[in-house]
């Protein structure tokens, strides 16, 4: 809503009324977007995708309809390219879309001389002039054209870029959180104006790209692993791209140094602060035998299982619902290496030219150079601490380990902690997940926290977007039906009222019936096995963060009953 707004301020500026909008490179996005759209009033939408990234199964010219409010907007869709010349058999109005390539300048003059005459041969007849997205979109008021209505999601198929910056991730999300509150208690007059260039520049946190291009600025196929990464990293083509991320995330600090010594920038960096990665404080703790992990409190029942350290048993008693089970783990932290075939089947899975795809497309999707093979596990428990208040509220830490034979998956943290928080009242759990010495490396890779709650068939997945909660079977085909960018988190629930929700603090991604990277299908997600949120990966070769040895740190809410829905 804020973006919109600067839109509009544009335009009370110089006089102006837009009602279009444009979205180059980005395949897709989230059908979240419509109503805030058409609540600013924009009434149409123009897409592009490069030629090398599938984009979803969209008409060229349609109306994307939200199935919750009927808002909508007219879209049109350039596949394979950033635009092309539209001429539609009933319409009056034709319109020629033509840029130079991606981030190059504007056309030459010949250049603009030729699409001119090119457009003038495809049209024949037509009066041609230089005109904007908002003409071509008042026209389509006009003429009232009867267009297909799309009401599906589309979703981003590039939208894992999200987990490749674990801690700008969480501070983002964090002062998002606050920043609504503040938006909630009101904004006093005087501190509108630092509160406007907060937002600016937080703002610019979730723009695009996160750092220098890869293959441009880097241009390596060799160090990888490790023990290669580790002496790159000393020498000036690896310094320069670290340098890039670390530019990125100052837009954070850019954004609370720009409130400016008022309670606003004090509250901020106390939040901040306090969802740091931290050690953890054992004071109260007693060491507990991994192998009698049960617990009760006045509403939950709960226990641990003994080879992921994950919860096994959740018991809603006042409800009588058991939400965990054999199966059904909550909680399970895991690491995977993706290897040299999962790249090549998704460059073939993926790529919309099939045939002599851009020269590009291999070094941006791909790892050009990597000699790697796939490989997984599941953190395993090695101590486990309990603090509690009888009958009242309870913690347990359970300390886990990378298990033995797992050294073919260099960059996996080496050990991570489970806090479990289990408040007196609600059938809740607080878990609070972090891990220390993880080695850098640039093999693809993904941490994942896995969540499994027992659920029947007519019950209904849905996942939190833009303000809207969002059905993971809604998507079209060729979007992205298996990685989604949540806001809140992600809720199940009964038919008959009632379920659970999991909430994440500082993890966006979730991906819905199993993990999923490096493989773009159309198949529908499996929901009965749960929602799984991705930590980190390295997957994106563009413009992301191709390794971290940093600590991290992830926060979840896990809720039953109807409160949680």
């Amino acid at each position: 809503d804020f973006g919109l707004s600067i839109s509009k301020d544009l335009d009370r500026r110089f006089g102006k009324k837009t009602i279009a909008a444009k979205m180059t490179d980005v395949p897709g996005h989230t059908i979240g977007i419509v109503p805030r759209l058409a609540a600013a009033g924009v009434a149409f939408m123009h897409l592009g995708s490069n030629p090398g990234s599938t984009p979803p199964a969209v008409p060229e010219l349609f109306t994307w309809r939200n199935p919750g409010d009927g808002s909508a907007v007219t879209v049109m869709y350039h596949k394979g390219g950033y635009g092309t010349v539209f001429a539609r058999p009933g319409l009056k109005t034709a319109l020629c879309v033509s840029f130079t390539e991606d981030n190059l300048g504007p056309p030459s003059p010949e250049r603009i001389e030729a699409v001119f005459r090119d457009t003038a041969a495809r049209v024949p007849g037509a009066m041609l002039k230089a005109s904007t997205f908002d003409a071509f979109a008042r026209a389509l008021e006009r003429e009232k054209p009867d267009l297909p209505v799309v009401e599906q999601e589309l979703g981003d198929t590039w939208i894992h870029g999200a987990g490749t910056a674990p801690a700008k991730t969480r501070r983002f999300r964090e002062l998002c959180r606050l920043r609504n509150q503040w938006l909630e208690s009101g904004i006093p007059s005087r501190y509108a104006r630092k509160f406007y260039s907060f937002s600016e520049n937080l703002l610019l946190v979730a723009e695009h790209t996160w750092g220098l291009d890869v293959k441009t600025h880097l241009a390596d196929e060799k160090a990888f692993a490790p023990r290669q990464l580790e002496p790159a990293r000393k020498t000036p083509p690896f310094r320069r791209m670290e340098r890039s991320w670390i530019e990125q995330e100052q837009y954070i600090e850019k954004a609370v140094a720009a409130l400016g010594g008022s309670p606003f920038e004090r509250e901020a960096r106390a939040r901040l602060a306090e969802s740091e990665p931290r050690a953890l404080d054992m004071r109260g703790f007693s060491r507990h035998s991994l192998d009698d992990l049960r617990f009760e409190t006045q509403t939950l029942a709960i226990a641990f299982d003994p080879r992921t350290g994950a919860l096994c048993h959740f018991k809603d008693k006042p409800a009588g619902r058991k939400w965990a089970g054999p199966g059904h783990l909550l909680g399970v932290a895991s690491f995977q290496n993706y290897g040299s075939d999962e790249v090549a089947r998704y460059l073939k899975q993926y790529g919309f030219v099939k045939k002599n795809p851009p020269e590009w497309f291999a070094r941006d999707f791909g790892k050009p150079g990597l000699d790697a093979r796939s490989g997984e596990f599941d953190y395993a428990p090695v101590s486990a601490h309990v603090m509690e208040k009888q009958g009242e509220w309870l913690r347990v830490l359970v300390q886990l380990e990378r298990p033995a034979g797992t050294a073919a998956l260099p960059g996996a943290p080496g050990a991570v902690s489970a806090l479990w928080t289990f408040p007196g009242q609600g059938a809740r759990a607080v878990l609070d997940l972090q891990w220390t010495g993880k080695p850098a490396s640039r093999i693809p890779e993904a941490a994942w926290v896995r969540f499994r709650p027992r659920t029947c068939r007519a019950g209904q997945w849905q996942l939190h977007k833009m303000g809207q909660w969002i059905d993971p079977l809604g998507v079209i085909a060729n979007g992205n039906r298996r990685l989604h960018a949540v806001q809140s988190g992600v809720r199940y629930r009964e038919p008959g009222g009632g379920g659970v929700s999991i909430q994440t603090l500082d993890a966006p991604l979730a991906a819905p019936g199993a993990p999923s990277l490096y493989d773009f299908n159309n198949r529908q997600p499996p929901l009965t096995r749960g929602m799984h949120f991705n930590l980190w990966n390295n997957v994106w070769g563009t413009n992301f963060p191709q390794w971290t040895d940093a600590d991290a740190r992830f926060r979840f809410v896990i809720e039953c009953g109807e409160a949680s829905c």
